[in-house]
């Protein structure tokens, strides 16, 4: 019988496994495992956190915005008219306006003449629905400002859809309604 050591493929037992050498023991790897499963579980809280506070602030309507969106409640088909909307910064900080967007609900029934101010960009956002005009303009405290939609009335109908001025993640959001008949 060989000395203990020397042979280690005639004996058996825990105490008996072969030296490890630069390697991890299995309680090691699974404490690595653990530890990394534990990091991830951490993240994945901040990380749902952090959409949560955000979704929040965005249901808020953003602080000094005021929207009037002014419409006729009727129209004879062919004929045009403008589509109002005013926003005013009643707050005390400046604002930077986003996106307006004018839901496909309301100008489905309508054929755009023209803008004023002209847009900087003007896109259609299917998924939401929506023709979004970009302005780029920033108020001041006690300033407004008036965008005018000049719309022909092509569809006969009842048409109604959201108006929303987007400051920043939040929005506020009006409704126009006209019926053309």
């Amino acid at each position: 019988m060989s000395s203990p050591g020397s042979d280690w493929s005639s004996q058996s037992g825990p105490e008996t496994s072969p030296p490890r050498s630069g390697g991890f023991s299995r309680r090691g790897i699974w404490i690595a495992v653990g530890a990394g499963c534990a990091i991830l579980v951490l993240a994945a809280i901040v990380v749902a956190v952090g959409i949560f506070k955000l979704l929040e602030s965005s249901e808020a309507d953003p602080e000094g915005l005021e929207l009037v969106v002014e419409a006729p409640l009727e129209v004879n088909r062919g004929t045009s008219f403008d589509l109002v909307i005013r926003v005013s910064n009643t707050g005390d900080a400046r604002l930077r306006l986003g996106d307006l967007d004018v839901s496909d609900s309301y100008l489905d029934g309508f054929l755009v003449e023209s803008v004023s101010p002209y847009p900087r960009s003007r896109s259609h956002d299917p998924i939401n629905g929506a023709t979004t005009l970009t302005f780029g303009r920033t108020l001041a405290h006690g300033e407004s400002d008036t965008f005018q939609i000049r719309l022909r009335a092509e569809q006969v109908g009842d048409h109604e859809g959201d108006v929303d001025q987007w400051v920043g993640l939040q929005c506020l959001t009006q409704t126009a309604h006209t019926i053309v008949r």
